[in-house]
């Protein structure tokens, strides 16, 4: 038997891109607690999973594919949809 481990890192630089994206939006907002949004992406990552994909690990194969774990899926929805309300152009925040 030989096992083979991929990971696809793809989601996680899509990921990752989006919450750049948004951060980098929203630090126009005046009084827009970013250091705490920091505090919080640093903790997700530093306690960051990975997860074999189910489908995978329950055919019995000897194939393993790991995927990031969906919570920083969930921060990178979370603070783009933040954005999205924040920052549209009729917000009454950013002037």
């Amino acid at each position: 038997m030989k096992l083979q481990i991929s990971a696809d890192l793809k989601p996680l630089e899509e990921a990752c891109s989006r919450i750049e994206g948004s951060l980098l939006a929203l630090e126009q907002v005046p009084q827009f607690p970013l250091e705490q949004f920091l505090g919080l992406l640093h903790g997700l990552i530093a306690n960051i999973s990975v997860e074999p994909l189910g489908s995978a690990a329950s055919a019995g194969n000897d194939r393993i594919v790991l995927r990031v774990g969906g919570l920083l899926e969930l921060f990178a929805s979370a603070v783009g949809a933040l954005e999205r309300q924040l920052c549209h152009r009729d917000s009454p925040l950013l002037g």
